[in-house]
């Protein structure tokens, strides 16, 4: 399996529905494709749903308790994949690349074969043309990271976040190593609905102020937040093969 694409959904069903149609119809190679979707077990709309798409075989739904802290749901959904590469993306958000499954692996050894590298430590860095980043910082809002970091670190990403900060802080991990390992993708574009910072068309639903309510009430700050501990066991599994 090439990739398993992780996400949580609430009461979304037609971003949802959405979200899934573009991987599928987009995808070069759908048969090496998983996609798994945490649904809250009070989300009626969605759980009926999720029993009602035999089209998108490739999806598999977790019913579970409700959990605010979406990236303890997202560490969960990584483990439940066996991809080689793991896809963090929304319901509201949509891949707007045809083919972008192999453009990504395309891009992915390009970069291995030009720097002679062997592992998979990598960061594939796609882009979110509506995300306006605060001055001087840079990152990903949907990582893309291989099965081997994840193993190497125990975890997709840190669980110290609510909802939004963990992009930034797993980007950073992988912009400190040395060589950089960061990949530019930029080829494959994901166009961020109800998120776009440039436009200022933030926040339009309930499930999206939700989460900025509760992301607030729990705020840690990703641009200050220590990320050398998990650098560095990277840098020491590069260094030592």
């Amino acid at each position: 399996m090439n990739f398993t694409v992780i996400f949580n959904s609430r009461k979304r069903v037609k971003l949802l529905d959405n979200c899934l149609t573009k991987l599928a119809t987009l995808a070069n190679d759908l048969s090496n494709i998983e996609v798994k979707v945490w649904i809250d077990n009070d989300d009626k709309d969605s759980i009926d749903f999720s029993k009602s798409t035999p089209h998108l075989k490739f999806a598999e739904f977790f019913v579970r308790p409700r959990n605010i802290r979406l990236v303890q749901n997202i560490n969960f959904l990584a483990k439940q994949g066996t991809g080689r590469w793991v896809f963090i993306l929304n319901d509201d958000a949509e891949v707007v690349t045809s083919y972008w499954d192999k453009v990504l692996l395309d891009t992915a050894e390009t970069f291995k074969s030009a720097n002679s590298i062997k592992d998979d430590i990598l960061f594939l860095k796609t882009s979110d043309t509506s995300c306006d980043k605060p001055a001087g910082q840079d990152y990903s809002s949907f990582a893309i990271v291989s099965r081997q970091s994840i193993n190497l670190l125990g975890m997709f990403t840190y669980e110290d976040f609510v909802g939004l900060g963990g992009d930034c802080t797993l980007f950073r991990i992988y912009q400190n190593l040395k060589p950089n390992r960061i990949v530019d993708v930029s080829s494959v574009v994901i166009n961020h609905i109800y998120h776009d910072t440039i436009k200022k068309v933030t926040s339009p639903d309930e499930t999206a102020r939700e989460m900025r309510v509760n992301t607030a009430k729990y705020y840690v700050n990703p641009f200050f937040f220590d990320t050398t501990k998990e650098t560095k066991k990277l840098q020491a599994f590069i260094d030592n093969q």
